[in-house]
């Protein structure tokens, strides 16, 4: 073993400068795995924010397409009402609206709805007529209407002469017979 010949001041100086040399070496290995750190970090943004692009790019494509297939299908919905109404099958709700519409605007206001129906081409109506005058231009309006045959109802419905319970059955016109 060898003996250590330097002074006390000396050896406090040592050991001074190793330190700041453990300390700079520590903090420069740190600066570098920060800028390591960062440069990761900045390049994974460039490609989070590629990406982000990207996906916005097709959200809106797909929202476009959205809009495109919901007119599509609205047209579908359309068409295929029209070839029902061309068939003669069941009648849309839309159109039962379009049918009760000129029926309801034509009632005097003294008759009251209990009920309206559309079976195989032909709208029943029930209610209650206040007097036998009002349910007689009732009828007469809907006979005068394009859209309605004469009516059928029970003779029973015009011999009394207040609060009377009725029943009509209106038979559609076909669209030839409209014109």
């Amino acid at each position: 073993m060898m003996a250590n010949l330097l002074p006390q001041n000396q050896k406090q100086e040592l050991q001074k400068c190793y330190t700041i040399r453990v300390f700079t070496v520590f903090l420069f290995i740190i600066g570098v795995a920060l800028l390591l750190i960062m440069i990761l970090l900045f390049s994974v943004r460039i490609l989070f924010d590629r990406r982000l692009v990207e996906l916005n790019h097709n959200y809106n494509t797909m929202l476009e397409d959205n809009k495109s297939a919901t007119s599509l299908g609205s047209l579908i919905t359309d068409t295929q009402i029209k070839l029902k109404l061309l068939k003669r099958e069941e009648i849309p709700l839309q159109i039962i609206g379009g049918i009760f519409k000129p029926i309801i605007a034509m009632a005097p206001k003294d008759i009251f709805f209990t009920q309206l129906s559309c079976v195989n081409n032909q709208v029943v109506v029930n209610g209650v007529a206040r007097f036998r005058k009002n349910l007689q231009d009732f009828i007469i309006a809907i006979e005068s209407h394009k859209m309605f045959l004469p009516i059928s109802y029970p003779f029973a419905n015009i011999t009394q002469k207040e609060n009377i319970l009725f029943s009509l059955t209106i038979k559609l016109k076909d669209y030839d017979e409209q014109e």
